[in-house]
């Protein structure tokens, strides 16, 4: 239940058009459903993906840490960036 109201705060910036930085079409909007559905769908299907397919919950897994990595990376390096340039 947490992470459904999470979802809803984190996504009402998009939703009710407060972005003025990002325009907002058919197509972002189609696609913004479609990455919740699939967040969603895999969180409450997340064990008999497991059972089933434990390749593709491997691979999640995987997606996962590599975007945590990447995250780390590009912190990093801006902080490193700002330091040197300042």
């Amino acid at each position: 239940m947490p992470g459904l109201w999470l979802t809803s705060l984190l996504s009402w910036p998009y939703l009710s058009d407060r972005l003025a930085s990002f325009p907002r079409s058919t197509g972002h909007d189609v696609v913004f459903g479609t990455v919740v559905a699939l967040i969603w769908g895999t969180a409450f299907v997340w064990d008999a993906l497991g059972r089933k397919l434990p390749l593709l919950r491997t691979l999640i897994r995987l997606a996962i840490a590599l975007a945590v990595w990447s995250a780390v990376a590009a912190l990093y390096g801006t902080i490193i960036y700002l330091l040197i340039t300042t």
